[in-house]
């Protein structure tokens, strides 16, 4: 399930509970002795893989000697509002870290998106994404699994025009809207629609031209996300045909969020922005449109 709110509100009990810990002089393991846990549960905990109940959560803030009396009281809110249903759900297919993807994803401030091959999701079009969704995979989705991701993919993109909306970056290759996904009408609509989104003021997109050559991490796309929270840490998600990779920020990280927050800002020196990039979609849903017109 993935909800408007609940994402911000487990990873800041993490973080609190992780701060507590360290605060602490005390290490997982060490904890999940005095405890007689697992040191595994105590690690799932803090990752977010797993749910934590009320009454655990008593005993890990009574066995942190760093956590005040008024805080306790604030986590333990914190945790029953982020057990709770704050707005409409949806069944998401996908592993566990997709959905913890979608969580962080509701409750971000701005969101940094690189993409080298394919318009990124929260500017696709429905059909683009059908496309996208029964033709790359090594095996079709089928209709009732295809109909709950266009579903989350609509969901997802409510984020885009909520009040405030999120502020969203986008690079993409040049190659993402020269690739004819689903034909030429298909690849028109979608290059229409992301010629309007970007218009938006809450979007900022560039295109890194196909002569520009090589450049920084141009082989996987990544996500990175900020948070209202100033004290929250700063979220990178690494995607490859095998795995995603979720990676909260921390001091010193060279291959953390910060590392790709540059990354990014050194690929937008080298792209075409503003009217350059406006003008470069036009040309290519221009030629996209005359293709489909040519279409019987």
């Amino acid at each position: 399930m993935a909800t408007i709110d609940q994402g911000l509100e487990r990873h800041q009990l993490r973080v609190q509970l992780r701060r507590y810990r360290e605060r602490s002089g005390l290490s997982q393991r060490q904890v999940a002795q005095r405890l007689g846990w697992s040191a595994s549960k105590v690690h799932r905990i803090e990752a977010g893989t797993s749910p934590i109940r009320e009454t655990d959560l008593r005993s890990l803030l009574a066995s942190y000697s760093s956590a005040a009396e008024n805080e306790v009281a604030q986590l333990l809110s914190l945790a029953r509002s982020a057990r709770q249903t704050r707005s409409a759900t949806l069944v998401e297919p996908g592993p566990p870290t997709v959905r913890r993807y979608l969580d962080y994803e509701a409750s971000a401030k701005a969101i940094w998106n690189f993409e080298p091959m394919f318009v990124p999701g929260l500017l696709q079009t429905s059909e683009y994404t059908r496309v996208l969704l029964t033709r790359i995979g090594l095996h079709p989705a089928d209709e009732e699994s295809l109909a709950r991701a266009l579903a989350a993919r609509r969901y997802r993109q409510e984020i885009l025009h909520r009040t405030p909306p999120v502020q969203l970056h986008v690079l993409i290759d040049e190659v993402a809207i020269e690739r004819q996904i689903g034909g030429a009408r298909v690849m028109a609509n979608q290059l229409e629609h992301l010629w309007a989104m970007s218009e938006r003021t809450n979007i900022c997109l560039g295109i890194i031209p196909l002569s520009r050559g090589a450049y920084p991490a141009m082989r996987s796309p990544f996500v990175v996300m900020r948070f209202t929270d100033p004290s929250q840490s700063e979220l990178l998600f690494l995607e490859d045909p095998i795995s995603e990779v979720i990676t909260l920020g921390t001091d010193g990280d060279d291959d953390g969020p910060a590392a790709y927050r540059e990354a990014f800002d050194a690929i937008w020196n080298m792209a075409q922005i503003g009217r350059d990039a406006a003008e470069r979609l036009r040309t290519a849903w221009r030629a996209a449109s005359q293709a489909a017109a040519d279409t019987p």
